[in-house]
């Protein structure tokens, strides 16, 4: 590493700095000049000392075989600068390094050379798509980007470091996915060989060195994999070694006497020397290993977009391409899965779409209108429908209609709309109701009334509360288990019936859990979720619960066994075992809309390495025939 963005100096005095701070202080000292850092990149004094100083290295003879550092053949490759960095200024930054790495080769043609960056992407120079997979939006201007820097004729391979703690990112899935977006760039774009240079993952004293451990055979894996299949992949190295444990380093510190952790270095090591000599062709990772190892319900599987393909806000019916969608929320599918019912919350009407064409239609209300207005389907108005219901043989879809506190009901075959159930009941107004769900013939219909934290039997139009206050609800929030008004929920979003209707699950959305309500017993328990909000799936290796981030649509099998729910803002489908409660991610891992497979895999065509991506899903339904989701 020929110099280093960081100033890692241990000395507080500013005249002691190292990295691209002792340059800027040279500049002060003889200049009375104050630079901000970016300015580095181009003031000419620094410039000019940079390249001083990297013609003293290579030029410096080595102390033990006498041999200048251009010509050691103990020397593999050069990093310009370890991961420079120019907030909003990525022309920059890109300048400098063709300018120095182009310096690098003229004094030195033996060895090879590469930028030492994290492999960020920047918005000045790599499409939406690209920027998804950044850490964060704060990664977009940073100045990196990893194609741009690596494409320079100077510069012989692409590298990346990661880092999962500095970036929030404590999860292997992630680090699988930034992995394997980077190979698919070295390969496809770049055409030039790649390394996994900088990786590791910080462990606290007295913490399980299993954690530490997953993160980097997940790593080593991934480098595995691809280099069986001839991909671009050529090493990997890690931070770091630091000798013998005397208190040195810094939380990624990998001591001598970490057996774990080194038993799995040499096992990779001894791979990858196997591999290149043709003698390792198949992995011993099982797909149930691999599913296991990134906390999959299943690894296999596509997500494909079935209507609103635009992903634009608006109201248009007709083809999966050109069909439009405004804050689409609620799902509910027909007993054969070909009809899919949406509540089109802000169009304030419900639309239709055919499953096997893709085909919109609008069934009930008036786009861009709302009111409170019963009547024939055209001339009815509802105000923020935000749920639908259905049974089997779809004649007719019961609506929360949020916006009017009310529960609407649409008549197919009739082609009229009435109120099912007004705000008015017995026990006070329906607030804001979220959530609407019924049995296969919709003779137990269950309604999620929001604003008063409780859940109501509305079965044939007449009104109970099945679990929680029996008034003010919104006085009465909380998260307790318990028999019917004894249970306590706040802000309950979703609900879902199993087929029968004895049980019901709703989506608890201030308290991030998922709730069972026993429709016979009217016990309410917690299935999953403990109150904290969090991305963790079950039996995860830092031994945290399973936890979720405000979700909000929910689902159930056809045979009960498992429960779906969109969580929110994780971006991600989730499943939950309805019997011991284990959580699962089914589909998603970052925020975006993009289609694909549930989880990159390295098979060489662009199709394996397109993850899906979900943009705060709302609403779920599950197919009869139980073999794909909605």
């Amino acid at each position: 590493v020929l110099e280093s963005y960081w100033n890692t100096a241990v000395d507080p005095d500013p005249t002691h700095a190292n990295g691209i701070d002792k340059y800027l202080n040279w500049v002060k000292e003889q200049k009375n000049v104050t630079l901000e850092r970016d300015e580095f990149y181009t003031d000419k004094d620094c410039k000019k000392w940079y390249k001083d100083h990297v013609k003293t290295m290579i030029e410096r003879e080595n102390s033990i075989n006498g041999r200048k550092y251009k010509d050691d053949p103990t020397i593999l490759s050069y990093n310009i600068m370890n991961e420079p960095r120019c907030e909003g200024c990525g022309a920059t930054l890109q300048k400098w390094i063709d300018e120095m790495a182009g310096y690098v080769r003229s004094l030195d043609k033996n060895h090879m050379i590469t930028v030492g960056e994290d492999g960020f992407y920047s918005s000045e120079f790599s499409d939406e798509q690209h920027l998804l997979m950044n850490p964060g939006e704060w990664a977009n201007d940073q100045g990196q980007d990893f194609i741009e820097n690596h494409k320079g004729k100077d510069i012989s391979y692409a590298a990346i470091h990661i880092w999962p703690d500095d970036w929030n990112h404590r999860e292997v899935r992630y680090q699988h996915d930034w992995i394997l977006q980077h190979i698919h760039d070295a390969e496809k774009v770049l055409k030039k060989p790649f390394v996994i240079e900088e990786f590791g993952k910080t462990r606290e004293s007295g913490e399980p060195f299993e954690i530490r451990n997953r993160f980097m055979e997940t790593a080593f894996m991934d480098a595995e994999t691809n280099m069986r299949r001839g991909g671009p992949v050529v090493g990997t190295s890690w931070w770091n070694w630091y000798g013998k444990g005397d208190g040195r380093g810094d939380g990624y510190a990998i001591f001598s006497e970490d057996d774990s952790t080194f038993e799995i270095v040499t096992k990779h090591a001894k791979k990858m020397k196997e591999i290149a000599k043709k003698r390792d062709k198949k992995s011993d990772v099982s797909r149930e290993e691999f599913n296991k190892l990134y906390g999959m319900f299943s690894s296999d599987g596509t997500v494909e977009t079935l209507a609103g393909q635009t992903g634009e806000p608006g109201h248009k019916d007709g083809s999966p391409k050109s069909s439009q969608f405004n804050e689409p929320h609620g799902l509910a599918l027909t007993g054969d899965g070909k009809y899919l019912f949406v509540a089109d919350t802000e169009n304030h009407c419900i639309r239709m779409v055919n499953t096997e064409t893709g085909k919109v239609s609008t069934v009930a209300g008036t786009p861009g209108t709302s009111g409170d207005v019963d009547g024939s389907v055209n001339d009815a108005l509802f105000n923020k429908p935000i749920a639908v219901a259905v049974p089997d043989h779809g004649r007719f879809i019961y609506v929360a209609d949020s916006g009017n506190n009310n529960v609407r009901k649409v008549d197919l075959i009739k082609g009229q709309v009435e109120t099912f159930v007004t705000k008015e009941t017995p026990f006070g107004w329906i607030g804001n109701p979220q959530g609407i769900a019924c049995d296969q013939s919709c003779e137990k219909i269950m309604l999620v009334d929001s604003g008063n934290s409780r859940i109501l039997d509305i079965s044939g139009g007449e009104v109970k509360v099945a679990a929680g206050p029996l008034d003010k609800g919104w006085e009465n929030k909380g998260f307790g288990d318990g028999l019917g008004a004894n249970a306590t929920f706040s802000f309950p979003l979703g609900g879902a019936l199993t087929p029968d209707g004895r049980f019901g699950y709703i989506t608890s959305n201030d308290n991030c859990a998922v709730r069972k309500l026993d429709f016979k017993t009217t016990e309410v328990t917690t299935l999953a979720g403990d109150g904290t909000d969090g991305t963790r799936d079950s039996n995860n290796i830092f031994k945290e619960p399973a936890r979720f981030r405000w979700p909000m649509g929910v689902a159930v099998s056809p045979d009960g066994k498992y429960v779906f729910t969109a969580d929110q803002y994780n971006h991600r489908i989730r499943t939950i075992d309805a019997e011991t409660g284990e959580v699962l991610t089914m589909a998603g891992w970052v925020r975006g809309f993009q289609d694909g497979v549930l989880i990159s895999k390295d098979n060489g065509d662009d199709e394996s390495f397109t993850a899906a991506m979900f943009d705060t899903p709302r609403g779920i339904a599950v197919f009869s025939g139980g073999d794909y989701l909605e």
